[in-house]
């Protein structure tokens, strides 16, 4: 890895320098056609052909039949001849012989050099084609990479906010009035505006009219007991007068006449009487008298009083928002209050507001394009902002990469002069085998970016079946018997490709089903396989599978996937059993040590898993 990202730098970092190079080949192009020419021109030239390089027939017999000519189409041949390499050649023997001990080197990501690296390497295509994209900047010559990052911001929720305010009672009381009645005759019913809690009457001197009482009495103004009743109750009781005159004389002429004065009074009801309509009387001698006059009767009360006011849960609400509306919810109407009836326009209303917060996160979230210094995406939200219970204002976790370019002085799109040896044109080309690796290594830098925990497989085999038909007709499951090809005409490629995998023991039997049924009766069968690119992987599927208890699948739906970077550490590859890979290479070559390998997986996979 180290060496292609080594080899990538310096194609990236010298193709200026390719031009120098280029330019001063072109120049001595002119001179080197004229020589050609002029030889080719000379009529002692006779030409020449490949076998007069040889220094004897062994070597024309094999230029004209090379002797690797063996393993054309025979794949089986070649796997052997390469095992036996790997035991008699020199430079095999070194590499199995330093595997164990071979130092291990590790990449530091962070390394500038290695970052810039592969960045050229992922885009390789994009370089040579001077196609500008957001990591390469083929116009200004900077790199760019993308660093995770976090963001906070707010952004307005739009939603109103709702408060109350109700009429309550501020306070109750009383306060004292009265009312007043003239007199203008006889004392009698007076009538309030409403009942009143009354505390005391006043009511003036009156006097009644004279009355007959017996033929004779003695003249003379008399103290008397008299009483004041309300309603026909007394509520009071003092002295008046009464007035006795005789008129006439003898026994049948004369007459006893009688009258009463009633003084003023201010009577203090003790208890109060709670009254509406009430009727004053005054009795003295046992009868109720008549007063009458003129004057005026005052009624002395108290009154209850009920202040209201109004009372809302809008407090706290921040200068941002403002009342947009306010309705009445319960309206007009009288209600008693501490027995008091108090009528208002409306008892309850409803406000309205809506909060008006600078929304910090469209900048942040707006559409990545090429170029954006920072792209983000939302990763939460939580209120920030409460008013009234309603949340008005979220903020926002954000997780965005962050654009960072440096100057590298990049040249994109340049000629690579020479590098096939391609040289003898006068005309400078742009070089395509090489475009065409490095599109190869942007699809392996765009395969390597969609690897993860979740589609990631090592030593993957795929399912293979083959149809098992009745005697006498085309058994294209056989096991043997595929090197005459009697018969087997029928077979599909597919079928033809398993038979041939497990020659070379590249396969796993499942096992046997009926695919076609008629009448009950199975007419077609089927066996199912797991097929694989190498003996090693059907080795480590077959035994690692078993040491995870994981299994194939069915025979109709075989699951031939290999294992996930987890479940690859998890295998014991001291428990593998290798003698049917290895064979008789045992006994001539150092194995390599099981642990190593083990470490090595983890090693090699353990970033993938997490």
């Amino acid at each position: 890895m180290n060496q292609y990202l080594l080899l990538v730098t310096l194609l990236v970092s010298h193709i200026a320098a390719a031009d120098v190079i280029g330019n001063r080949f072109h120049q001595e192009v002119p001179n080197a056609k004229a020589s050609i020419q002029s030889s080719l021109s000379n009529p002692n030239f006779k030409g020449f052909n490949a076998e007069g390089y040889c220094k004897d027939q062994a070597c024309i017999n094999e230029m004209n039949n090379p002797s690797q000519s063996q393993y054309l189409n025979n794949d089986a041949a070649l796997i052997a001849e390469g095992e036996k390499q790997l035991v008699t050649n020199p430079n095999a023997a070194n590499i199995t012989e330093g595997f164990n001990n071979r130092p291990k080197h590790t990449i530091d990501p962070n390394d500038p050099a290695y970052r810039n690296a592969k960045t050229y390497m992922d885009n390789s295509y994009n370089i040579s084609h001077g196609i500008s994209n957001k990591y390469v900047d083929c116009e200004g010559g900077d790199i760019c990479k993308y660093v995770d990052t976090k963001r906070q911001c707010s952004e307005p929720t739009g939603q109103p906010a709702y408060c109350h305010s109700e009429a309550y009672v501020v306070s109750t009381g009383t306060k004292a009035d009265r009312k007043t009645f003239t007199v203008n005759g006889t004392l009698g019913s007076y009538t309030l505006n409403k009942a009143e809690t009354v505390t005391k009457i006043d009511t003036p001197t009156l006097t009644t009219d004279r009355v007959q009482n017996g033929v004779k009495c003695t003249n003379g103004n008399f103290t008397i007991a008299m009483t004041l009743w309300v309603n026909g109750s007394q509520v009071a009781s003092f002295t008046g007068t009464r007035h006795q005159k005789t008129e006439g004389s003898g026994i049948f002429n004369s007459r006893c006449y009688i009258s009463y004065t009633v003084p003023a009074r201010y009577t203090t009801l003790n208890p109060s009487r709670n009254l509406h309509t009430f009727r004053l009387e005054v009795k003295a001698d046992n009868r109720t008298l008549a007063p009458k006059g003129h004057g005026y009767v005052t009624v002395h009360f108290t009154q209850k009083t009920v202040q209201m006011g109004w009372r809302d849960n809008c407090k706290g609400i921040p200068n941002q928002c403002s009342q947009k509306q306010e309705v009445c919810v319960e309206g007009a109407g009288t209600r008693y209050i501490n027995g008091v009836p108090v009528y208002l326009d409306c008892w309850k209303k409803k406000r309205t507001y809506q909060c008006q917060y600078p929304n910090t996160c469209t900048p942040l979230l707006g559409k990545a394009v090429t170029g954006a210094p920072l792209t983000c995406q939302i990763e939460n939200k939580g209120c920030k902002t409460q008013v009234l219970g309603v949340c008005v204002e979220n903020s926002v976790n954000l997780t965005c990469e962050e654009r960072q370019c440096e100057q590298t002085n990049l040249v994109c799109g340049e000629t690579m002069f020479c590098l096939n040896g391609d040289c003898y044109f006068e005309e400078q080309k742009q070089n395509g085998n090489f475009s065409e690796a490095a599109s190869v290594l942007a699809a392996l830098g765009e395969a390597a970016a969609s690897l993860n925990a979740d589609n990631l497989r090592i030593f993957t085999g795929k399912p293979a079946f083959c149809d098992k038909k009745p005697i006498g007709l085309s058994d294209c499951c056989a096991d043997s018997g595929w090197g005459n090809d009697i018969g087997l005409t029928q077979c599909s490629a597919e079928e033809k490709g398993l038979a041939s995998a497990k020659e070379k023991k590249l396969t796993i039997e499942l096992g046997e089903y009926c695919a076609e049924k008629v009448l009950g009766v199975c007419i077609r069968k089927k066996k199912s396989y797991c097929q694989f690119d190498s003996k090693m992987t059907r080795i480590i599927q077959e035994q690692g599978k078993k040491q995870l208890g994981l299994g194939f699948g069915s025979k109709k739906h075989p699951d031939c996937q290999g294992f996930t970077p987890e479940q690859l550490q998890q295998v014991d590859f001291s428990k593998i059993d290798m003698s049917e890979f290895y064979g008789d290479l045992e006994a001539n070559m150092e194995l390599p040590n099981m642990q190593e390998i083990q470490d090595r997986i983890n090693d090699k996979y353990g970033d993938l898993a997490q």
